[in-house]
This record gives C-alpha cells, sequence and structure tokens, in this order.
C-alpha cells in the first residue's frame, strides 16, 4: 500500500461530509480533519463526531425525512460508515447493548474521547455510540 498525502481543505462541517460520502471511503488517515478543542477538553470533539455520524447516517441511510432505522442497517452498512471516519483518523463503535450492559464512569479516563457516548434507544433496541483517534502504525 502506497502512503498518500492527506487531503485538505478548509471550509464548513457540512462541506466536508458531502464531500466526505460523495465518493467511496478513502483510505484510513487520508482526509485531514482538524477539530480545535482545548488541551484535555474531549467533549467538543465528541459533539462534532456525533454531529458528523448522525449527518452520514441521514446522508447514506435516511428515508424521505432524514429518519435512520438503525435496527434494519446490516453489519455491512455500519462498516461502510467506520471505513468514512477512519479516512479522517478516527475509530467509530456502533454497539448493540443489552438492559444489563452499562459503561461504568470508572472505567474511564477524563480527557478520553471514547469516555462520551450517544445513546439511542430505537423501538426493538438500545446502541452505544462512540469515537476514538485512529492509532497510528
Amino acid at each position: 500500500m502506497s502512503y498518500k498525502e492527506p487531503i485538505e481543505k478548509e471550509g464548513c462541517l457540512d462541506d466536508f461530509i458531502d464531500s466526505l460520502v460523495s465518493a467511496r471511503p478513502q483510505e484510513p488517515r487520508s482526509i485531514q480533519l482538524e477539530i480545535m478543542t482545548e488541551e484535555g477538553n474531549t467533549e467538543n470533539a465528541f459533539k462534532i463526531l456525533v454531529e458528523i455520524f448522525t449527518k452520514v447516517m441521514r446522508y447514506l441511510y435516511g428515508d424521505s425525512n432524514n429518519v435512520v432505522n438503525l435496527d434494519e442497517l446490516e453489519k455491512e452498512d455500519f462498516e461502510r460508515v467506520e471505513q468514512y471516519f477512519a479516512s479522517f483518523g478516527y475509530s467509530l463503535f456502533v454497539d448493540k447493548v443489552t438492559e444489563e450492559e452499562i459503561i461504568s464512569a470508572s472505567q474511564i479516563k477524563d480527557g478520553d474521547l471514547r469516555g462520551h457516548c450517544l445513546n439511542i434507544k430505537t423501538a426493538n433496541s438500545k446502541y452505544t455510540v462512540y469515537f476514538d483517534q485512529l492509532p497510528f502504525n
């Protein structure tokens, strides 16, 4: 695999998302996304990643009202979105959880992006969405 220079483009988040999903997912870390946050403050980064997740899901899998039924998506659909996130340097995790599974706050370090999660309840299931930066290999 050959190394490609990251794609750099300034603009608003909606332009970034439109550009992102207008093509197939790119190689990991091939698109540069810079999220400006204060040192150790992962909440702003988390909010931006949730917005990207929401808009990408609506773009790819939303109905005419922009509603996405997570219960109808296949494993491959989630993997496609994971590939988009990897292209700009983030891991995306979408876990289907049961009532017994609880994320313990004591297991999460301060300043850890994985310490923030989005809980989604559908008619049939519960999902937990969280992010992490891709490791450099």
